[in-house]
């Protein structure tokens, strides 16, 4: 897929995005809704959300982190 393509996927995400926060259906306090969000966004840019090699589903953090 090419930049122009990512780019026009993205736009058209945060489109969708803001077209739902607008008109109420967001449930902004759910979890499963922020990760949906995420995985999609993550997935524009070939990233498998699946694969836990690319994207860790929880992790720890320590004070450092």
């Amino acid at each position: 897929m090419s930049n122009h393509q990512k780019a026009k996927q993205l736009a058209d995400l945060v489109k969708q995005f803001h077209l739902l926060l607008n008109s109420g259906s967001l449930d902004l306090s759910s979890e499963a809704t922020a990760r949906s969000w995420i995985e999609e966004l993550l997935s524009i840019f070939n990233w498998n959300c699946r694969d836990p090699y690319e994207v860790d589903q929880e992790v720890s953090l320590t004070g450092q982190e």
